[in-house]
């Protein structure tokens, strides 16, 4: 009897040592903030234009985000430029915890700075207009290491409302690298 008691005891017992640790946290949120370098057709003029970017990423759920961007495109002239805010949801879709593509819509503001000459030929600004603006877009991070992503490709198309004499729409493609904020960022159970 005294041996049967063993056995029950230690076949309890092992089952016990097999079972996973309750998770002292929930993440919140995965978080990221990173700078960009693009490239765009800015819908004015034949030139491509250049120039760079912020942006930050919040996840809230597995496949739902909000992202912040700014760019800043800089035309052949200096005084030329377009410059965007822009805030939206991203959909995302992780393959394999390293590979993440994404789609995003956005909504903001853009800032068109318009150059001129003055009598002796330099560079003026001629007017500085805001405009609403909506992107849509997508894109591929790569997580490299637990703090840093890299973002191989982000396409946006962008539509600026009652720009003259008809809407802007720029393109912009970029690349970029990102902080990863990976530790806990929740409350215990």
């Amino acid at each position: 009897m005294k041996k049967l008691l063993t056995l029950i005891t230690l076949v309890i017992a092992s089952t016990q040592l097999r079972a996973q640790a309750v998770p002292t946290a929930d993440k919140l949120a995965d978080v990221q903030v990173g700078v960009l370098f693009s490239g765009a057709k800015p819908d004015y003029g034949t030139s491509t234009w250049h120039g760079y970017g912020f942006y930050g990423d919040v996840d809230l759920r597995y496949h739902l985000g909000i992202e912040f961007n700014f760019h800043q495109l800089s035309g052949p002239d200096p005084v030329l430029y377009e410059r965007t805010y822009q805030l939206g949801g991203r959909y995302l879709y992780p393959i394999h915890d390293r590979f993440v593509p994404y789609a995003k819509f956005m909504l903001g503001r853009g800032v068109f700075n318009f150059a001129g000459t003055d009598s002796s030929g330099q560079s003026v600004q001629i007017a500085n207009l805001a405009y609403n603006t909506q992107a849509i877009g997508g894109g591929l991070d790569l997580r490299l290491r637990p703090g840093l992503n890299l973002r191989v490709i982000d396409f946006e198309y962008q539509r600026w409302g009652n720009f003259p004499p008809r809407n802007l729409n720029p393109s912009i493609l970029s690349i970029g690298v990102a902080y990863h904020f990976h530790g806990k960022m929740g409350l215990k159970n």
